[in-house]
């Protein structure tokens, strides 16, 4: 019974018309917050000079991919995806995950083919992970950053531990303690926002997670110049943020929830469903405003 059911899976679940439809609902899914002076969508012709932002001439430059999500498979799916052969177990290898990384290299290696931008390189620096250090990760990121015409930095959460030895942000029995990034992740985007303000490279922060994040310093940082929540996308998550990114599709999803400033504008008693006014209860909060 088992092995027939993961037949389906492969053979129906995980088909090309299935990873397509996957495509299209992670499109319509991703929510534009902010997008000063028309940054996104990004222009591939556009990114070929030399050597960084400053130079003059045409040659090779780079779109810098950072971050902790921008290359972690399991951070594409729920704790309760498919795709698995077992509950918790490995993913299953007829379902294929794109991460934001991969989705931003073929959509460059596409456009080379038909446009003349094959001198635009993609660099990857992990940086962090989602809740401690690299060594050297912070310092890698701002060389990263500085020679990069446009810095794309993945951050956010996890339903499941894979490659973040065991540690899950939110899912079942695993609530939150807060509304804030992880501290890790915000002192990266420092050192990004740090880089770019002295190279000139324009910064695109994308948030991968369930519940609501409150990224306060990548939502009103003069460093930031386009805010993506990419919620966790599913197996054609990549590929579709590429084609936001790069103009191929229009961002169409709006915010389903409520995102406060921080836990300081929670109620007192988060527990108290009523909707009643005063300091407790389930009343309206005043959102997050992004430009």
């Amino acid at each position: 019974m088992l092995r027939g059911l993961l037949f389906h899976e492969q053979q129906v679940v995980a088909s090309a018309k299935h990873a397509e439809l996957a495509r299209t609902l992670a499109q319509r899914g991703i929510v534009m917050l902010r997008n000063d002076n028309n940054t996104l969508p990004l222009s591939l012709a556009q990114l070929t000079v030399a050597n960084g932002p400053t130079a003059t001439t045409t040659t090779t430059s780079a779109i810098a991919v950072i971050g902790p999500n921008a290359n972690r498979t399991s951070a594409l799916l729920s704790s309760y995806a498919g795709c698995r052969e077992t509950w918790g177990g490995e993913i299953t290898p007829a379902c294929d995950l794109v991460t934001p990384l991969r989705g931003i290299q073929e959509a460059v290696q596409a456009a080379a083919t038909t446009t003349d931008t094959a001198d635009v390189a993609v660099t990857f620096v992990e940086g962090c992970r989602l809740n401690h250090t690299i060594p050297g990760g912070a310092a890698a990121a701002a060389a990263a950053v500085k020679a990069a015409r446009v810095a794309v930095v993945v951050l956010g959460l996890s339903t499941n531990g894979d490659g973040n030895d065991g540690v899950v942000f939110e899912a079942e029995a695993h609530d939150r303690t807060t509304l804030d990034l992880p501290a890790v992740q915000v002192d990266l985007l420092s050192s990004v926002c740090a880089a770019a303000e002295e190279a000139g490279t324009r910064v695109v922060v994308v948030l991968m997670n369930g519940g609501p994040i409150s990224a306060y310093s990548a939502a009103t940082g003069a460093c930031v110049h386009a805010l993506v929540e990419a919620w966790y996308p599913g197996q054609a998550g990549g590929s579709a943020l590429a084609d936001l990114l790069f103009g191929v599709a229009s961002p169409s999803g709006r915010l389903p929830v409520t995102v406060p400033v921080g836990d300081a504008q929670l109620a007192d008693n988060y527990y108290d469903l009523s909707l009643t006014a005063g300091p407790h209860g389930r009343t309206y909060v005043r959102p997050l405003s992004c430009r």
